[in-house]
């Protein structure tokens, strides 16, 4: 019989490599804009369990957190959680990023090339696209991604061009195509078009803010009378059915802004207007405003819920309610000061014995709100910093 060799099979220098690194994984997942019907398939928690799988069966990775960007395009990198990630890697608590595919990493050719073949190698991570079988640890991998992100950015660009012509088709038309004003919805009629309908729930709270209004009650003293019955606002009420989104909502209350948006809309005389406003990416057009002779504007487009009489004498109101204008204080530090921690400037505001600046988040939303830090910053004219200080006033906020 032949004699078997005790020794064990030398493993190769790659192998030995692999088994001496762990990488600490990042796991990205993004989703866009999802329609309500679809959902309930858990789209964005499939993608992340399907990384998950892939990474618990890799011998040379491991978790270390998991990202993940919903309801924003791959057209764009401004995404809260893609940035949370890039500033985890430079700060070297990863070193390693899974996607599901590319496009989940970026559909812009250019951006998503620099990442992988520049961004990524300069700072030491390894990148993982695994439907694309896409490894930048092996080799030859780099035509395959060159191919797939333009593939990425044409797909990107038709699916642009074919929405951008659906919406134009429609706003000339007069047919919705996005979200309507508060206290209407959207609906299919018998033709299975898009039309414009009264939301009985927050059409009533728009008919009592005209009714208020026309009595020439003050609308600061509207927007405490909606705070103090917990009545949602436009924002809370069309997230409602979210319960995630609503609770990130929970600190918007009712302002003189809000209101004043509501009572100088003519779509509640049932007037509609479309083209205010665009948007087109395989133009590389990004969102501006219009010139009124580009808008469509549609006469008795749908049911008004006001009166076009009463309309205008709250528009009359509005106009004797105005205060000639104070004398405006100098501020020499206009544009110069924000806040450190939201990033919103910081106005003057008068207190009771003195004036001070504070964060505009803070003025609209309260003292209690975590963003609304007392920490601000000023900077000269070239934005270099030269003075953090810390306003007394601000009680009861948790520094993190």
């Amino acid at each position: 019989m032949a004699r078997k060799s005790r020794t064990q099979p030398k493993q190769s220098m790659d192998t030995q490599k692999v088994l001496s690194k762990v990488y600490k994984t990042a796991v990205y997942v993004r989703l866009s804009a999802e329609k309500d019907e679809t959902r309930d398939r858990k789209t964005l928690i499939n993608q992340r369990n399907f990384i998950k799988n892939f990474v618990d069966q890799q011998i040379d990775m491991e978790i270390y957190d998991i990202y993940m960007d919903d309801e924003i395009s791959g057209t764009t990198f401004d995404r809260p959680e893609f940035e949370r990630m890039m500033s985890d890697m430079r700060a070297g608590r990863i070193n390693c990023i899974v996607v599901k595919d590319l496009s989940r990493l970026g559909r812009d050719y250019v951006e998503t090339g620099n990442l992988v073949e520049r961004v990524f190698p300069m700072m030491g991570a390894r990148f993982v696209a695994i439907t694309d079988n896409y490894d930048s640890s092996k080799k030859d991998a780099d035509l395959m991604v060159a191919v797939t992100n333009i593939a990425n950015d044409l797909y990107a660009k038709d699916i642009s061009k074919k929405i951008y012509s659906c919406k134009h088709e429609a706003m000339e038309k007069g047919i919705p195509a996005g979200n309507v004003a508060y206290g209407y919805k959207v609906v299919l009629d018998e033709n299975k078009v898009r039309v414009v309908v009264e939301d009985k729930e927050a059409a009533d709270v728009v008919r009592w803010i005209f009714n208020e209004a026309e009595k020439g009650i003050l609308q600061s003293v509207i927007a405490e009378k909606l705070n103090a019955e917990h009545i949602l606002t436009p924002s809370q009420y069309r997230v409602r059915n979210n319960k995630e989104k609503l609770e990130k909502l929970s600190g918007v209350k009712w302002t003189v802004d809000t209101l004043s948006q509501i009572l100088k809309n003519e779509v509640y005389i049932g007037k509609y207007v479309t083209g205010k406003d665009r948007v087109c990416l395989y133009r590389h057009e990004k969102r501006h405003m219009t010139s009124k002779d580009e808008w469509n504007v549609f006469e008795n487009h749908h049911t008004p819920l006001v009166t076009k009489e009463q309309f205008y004498a709250v528009q009359k109101n509005k106009r004797k309610a105005l205060k000639p204008a104070k004398k405006q204080t100098v501020n020499m530090l206009k544009g110069k000061i924000t806040c450190g921690c939201c990033g919103n400037s910081i106005h003057i505001h008068p207190e009771k014995h003195a004036k001070v600046y504070m964060c505009t988040h803070r003025k609209r939303y309260g003292r209690d709100r975590e963003i609304a830090y007392n920490r601000y910053l000023i900077f000269d004219d070239k934005n270099h910093l030269i003075w953090v200080f810390w306003h007394e006033g601000v009680k009861n906020v948790e520094k993190k």
